[in-house]
């Protein structure tokens, strides 16, 4: 992880109505690292990674992205940032109807020229780079286990070669084998690749064995950001009610016993 930053957060509020989730809301995210967005359900953290992602607008605050400020970029410039960041979303969202490589390719042919042979060879990398075999690529996500739908949406995310990449509760769902080789994936990835990393998890073994830090959302704020051994010390009594409830305990048990 560098002392540089590729995204940072000032000021943000955002409200559905009279509901207000996020308020004055400060966060900054560094070049190389995976950062993991924790918290109760409600404390909006997938809101927050769709304003992170230039997916949806925050009604207050201040979001630069790759030193750009986004409320003063035209909405070229906008579409140009995007190209430059993979989302994989809740469940995968894959497109049911196209195969497991149409999907991959689908980026691929929305932002660029490219022939429909080396979109193809492009697509089948990605498929590799992910641990799938080529012959998942002709199947449909129907077709295809929990784990696998979340590997080829992860080879859909890195299609465009983005630098930025957020994963919206990648293990959600998955047995725990599962949930661990997709763990691997991750730090695998990351090294390989070299990305920068947001996920936003339920899952306190991702958030033990993959982020370099935590940032644990409650009372509309970002509570605390820090490595996870440093965040479970932390004297937020929030904190210390997320993080001491018994399969938190056993988490961290998991982790240390690991090391």
């Amino acid at each position: 992880m560098s002392d540089e930053y590729i995204l940072a957060l000032r000021k943000i509020r955002t409200a559905f109505g009279t509901q207000v989730v996020h308020e004055n809301l400060d966060l900054t995210l560094y070049r190389g690292e995976i950062l993991g967005l924790a918290g109760g359900s409600g404390s909006g953290k997938t809101t927050l990674l769709r304003q992170m992602a230039l997916l949806t607008p925050a009604q207050q605050g201040e979001i630069s992205l790759f030193g750009e400020n986004i409320h003063k970029c035209h909405e070229k410039k906008l579409n140009l940032l995007r190209q430059r960041l993979g989302i994989m979303f809740q469940q995968g969202a894959l497109f049911s109807g196209l195969t497991v490589l149409e999907n991959i390719a689908f980026p691929l042919k929305e932002h660029t020229d490219l022939s429909k042979q080396l979109i193809n060879q492009i697509a089948n990398l990605k498929l590799s780079l992910v641990g799938l075999p080529t012959q998942v690529g002709n199947k449909y996500p129907s077709e295809l286990s929990g784990g696998m739908v979340k590997r080829a949406a992860i080879a859909r995310a890195i299609a465009l070669d983005p630098e930025l990449i957020f994963l919206d509760e990648p293990t959600a769902g998955l047995d725990p084998n599962s949930a661990a080789a997709l763990d691997e994936l991750i730090l695998s990835m990351k090294k390989l690749l070299g990305l920068t990393v947001v996920v936003v998890t339920h899952d306190l073994d991702t958030l033990w064995h993959t982020t370099d830090r935590v940032a644990l959302l409650g009372n509309k704020r970002v509570l605390a950001v820090e490595p996870m051994e440093k965040l479970v010390q932390n004297d937020e009594p929030l904190v210390q009610a997320y993080f001491h409830q018994n399969r938190a305990q056993l988490a961290k048990e998991r982790a240390w016993n690991q090391k």
